[in-house]
C-alpha cells in the first residue's frame, strides 16, 4: 500500500520586537520546532521562506498579508511591551552588552563613533534620550504599526511572561496548536529565574537578562525625559494598553 504523505501544518509565526522577548521566543520556539521535527527560521522583515514551519519576525515589520497561507491559514502570537520600558532596557543592552554589528559599527553620522561608543560618551539622562530618539523610537513605531485586530494572532505582553511565565506560554501554545504540556517542559528552562539564577528585579547589568522587571521606567525617566517621550509619542502609551502613571 502507498504511503501517504503527511499534509505539512500550517505556518506559525512569532512576532517580537527588540528588546520585547526577542531571545526567549527565539530560544523556546528553535527547541519546540526541533522536538516537532520542524522547520524554525528567523527574520527582520520581507518574505517568509516557504519551507518553514515556524517563523519568528524578530522586528515586528512583516506584514500579516506575507504570511504564506498554502497550507491553510497561518497562526501567530504577537509580543508587546510597555514603550516606556522599551527605551529603558534598550539603552542599557546597547550601552554595556549588545554586540550587533549595527551597534558596533563605526557612523558617520555619529563622528565616526559607533551607536554604543555613542552612548557611553553621554550621562545616562543624555544617553537614554539619544535612545529614544534612536532604536527606542524605531521599535515603538513598529509596535504602533501592528494589526492588533488580527483573529489569527494571539496577542501577548512582555509583562504577562515576566508575571506568570507558565499561564502566557499555556496560552501561546495552546493558540498555536501545540502540545501544551509538552511545551511547557521545552519553555521551563528559559524562564527569568531559571536562566538566571535570579527574580526579576535583581539586576545584573552584565547579563542580557539585566533586570526583568516590568516598569523599570519609573525609576530612569526625569520629568525632561518623560516630557521628550510624550513629546514624540502622545498617545503611544493608551494605544498599546498600559497605564499613563
Amino acid at each position: 500500500m502507498k504511503r501517504v504523505k503527511a499534509a505539512r501544518p500550517p505556518l506559525r509565526v512569532i512576532v517580537t520586537h527588540h528588546k520585547v522577548l526577542t531571545v526567549l521566543m527565539r530560544q523556546v520556539f528553535a527547541e519546540v520546532a526541533n522536538r516537532y521535527g520542524l522547520v524554525f527560521r528567523c527574520g527582520t522583515g520581507g518574505a517568509i521562506d516557504p519551507a518553514t514551519d515556524i517563523h519568528q519576525d524578530m522586528l515586528g515589520r512583516t506584514a500579516r498579508a506575507n504570511w504564506p497561507c498554502d497550507r491553510g491559514t497561518p497562526r501567530g502570537i504577537h509580543l508587546r511591551r510597555d514603550p516606556r520600558d522599551v527605551v529603558v532596557s534598550g539603552y542599557f543592552y546597547h550601552l554595556n552588552r549588545c554586540q550587533e554589528s549595527w551597534c558596533l559599527a563605526p557612523d558617520p553620522a555619529l563622528g565616526g563613533r559607533s551607536y554604543q561608543e555613542t552612548l557611553r560618551g553621554l550621562p545616562t539622562e543624555e544617553g537614554l534620550l539619544f535612545e529614544l530618539a534612536g532604536n527606542g523610537t524605531m521599535t515603538i513605531n513598529n509596535m504602533l504599526g501592528w494589526d492588533y485586530e488580527a483573529p489569527n494572532v494571539l496577542e501577548l505582553r512582555y509583562e504577562d511572561f515576566m508575571g506568570d511565565f507558565e499561564s502566557s506560554f499555556r496560552r501561546a501554545f495552546g493558540f498555536l496548536g501545540f502540545n501544551v504540556r509538552r511545551c511547557l517542559r521545552l519553555a521551563r528552562p528559559h524562564a527569568f529565574a531559571a536562566k538566571t539564577g535570579r527574580q526579576p528585579g535583581e539586576i545584573d547589568p552584565g547579563s542580557h537578562l539585566r533586570n526583568g522587571l516590568p516598569g523599570q521606567w519609573r525609576q530612569h525617566f526625569t520629568p525632561r525625559l518623560l516630557a521628550a517621550f510624550h513629546e514624540r509619542f502622545p498617545d503611544a502609551v493608551a494605544r498599546l494598553g498600559y497605564d499613563a502613571a
